[in-house]
């Protein structure tokens, strides 16, 4: 009876441990599979990230995959949890910004932090801005064409 008891408990036990394995297995490949979206990725968004009329501002609406057409605009690329969003545009005369960030991904959610602000060409003369600054977590879901949607969880 007391060997009966034990064996129940084992297995209650043993039933748990298998749930939490499972659970957890799940939400690391869901998250692997997520990465597959941002990670080692280049994309032309409506705007550089975290950045407008020189200064910090936290907004950004959507991505676009890039095409290898898309040589000019904003654009921004993904990499080892890290994030660059500048402009490039074709002469060599204008202001030039790069913003540069980690990001961070959990299921359908996308956290963006930027750390720096740069600036280079007709603006060399302005200084580098440390930000260290939150931009915010968006609920990120794949649109039209390659577009990728941000909505701000705020």
């Amino acid at each position: 009876m007391l060997l009966n008891r034990a064996m129940k408990y084992l297995n209650i036990i043993l039933l748990i441990f298998i749930y939490s394995f499972v659970s957890v297995s799940n939400a690391q490949f869901s998250d692997s599979l997520n990465d597959t979206i941002f990670e080692n990725k280049t994309f032309v968004s409506n705007e550089i990230i975290g950045f407008e009329n020189f200064k910090y501002n936290p907004t950004v609406a959507y991505f676009e995959l890039n095409k290898p057409d898309d040589v000019y605009g904003n654009i921004t690329t993904f990499k080892n949890g890290k994030f660059s969003s500048g402009n490039i545009g074709p002469c060599g005369n204008e202001c030039r910004v790069t913003v540069s960030g980690t990001y961070a991904l959990e299921g359908n959610l996308i956290s963006l932090f930027i750390e720096t602000i740069s600036f280079w060409k007709e603006c060399i003369d302005e200084p580098k801005q440390i930000i260290n600054a939150e931009i915010g977590t968006f609920v990120w879901e794949n649109g039209d064409n390659g577009t990728i949607k941000l909505t701000s969880l705020k």
